[in-house]
């Protein structure tokens, strides 16, 4: 699981914790089309996660990017499912009107990992 961070209408960070996939270099993140995220992503592209290790919470990575990819209907729908299988091992159920972002890491940092890999 990460933590992902908006940026509010007002520019007050907004953070929320989510389900991603890596999607080639890209973050894969998705969500219920009418709540702050999807608002925040289409007002300011800008994010950050932070990704932990949740054996050893202070392993984690950090990473800031933009938005570069908008998905919705069927595409959403199947991100979700992915997602699910992912997090559950099962399909999402019936997913409502969904919304998968596509994030681009500009720069990350890492703490308490080796550096070696």
């Amino acid at each position: 699981m990460a933590t992902l961070a908006t940026v509010g209408p007002d520019g007050a960070p907004q953070a929320t914790v989510i389900w991603y996939v890596m999607e080639g270099d890209r973050v894969l993140v998705n969500s219920k089309l009418g709540r702050t995220k999807p608002a925040n992503l289409d007002r300011d592209p800008r994010v950050a996660l932070a990704i932990f290790d949740l054996a050893t919470p202070y392993r984690s990575v950090q990473l800031r990017g933009m938005v570069s990819e908008r998905r919705e209907g069927a595409a959403a729908a199947t991100d979700i499912h992915l997602l699910s299988r992912r997090y559950t091992g099962h399909e999402y159920g019936e997913p409502e009107a969904r919304v998968s972002y596509l994030i681009t890491v500009e720069s990350w940092s890492t703490w308490g990992l080796d550096e070696g890999g």
